[in-house]
């Protein structure tokens, strides 16, 4: 399913392409199927789009730590505390958790 899904978000992004959700969701898609460097462009996107939002930077993270890039990572992972609000409290403990493990791996 997570071709049908990524057609799906394909099409929202050409119908609304301010949204970094859809661009999240692609990131995800591309993940699971394996393809890092895509994932990491519709992160990228995302960011473009929303640069105040945390999401994306932890998203994007988790990709560069699953490459083996810990520096990139914990850049993102800063770059998401930053950001964070009152209601962002499990993605920050998510973010703060992350960013313990790939500072230890330095």
């Amino acid at each position: 399913k997570n071709n049908e899904a990524k057609t799906l978000f394909e099409g929202l992004v050409a119908i609304d392409p301010r949204n970094d959700y859809y661009y999240r969701a692609l990131g995800v898609i591309f993940h699971k199927l394996g393809d890092a460097e895509r994932a990491l462009k519709q992160f990228g996107y995302a960011i473009r789009v929303s640069p105040r939002s945390p999401a994306a930077y932890v998203n994007r993270a988790e990709v560069f730590i699953a490459t083996g890039r810990s520096a990139e990572a914990a850049g993102d992972l800063r770059k998401a505390l930053e950001h964070m609000g009152a209601r962002d409290g499990a993605l920050a403990r998510k973010a703060r958790a992350l960013l313990g493990v790939v500072t230890r791996r330095r």
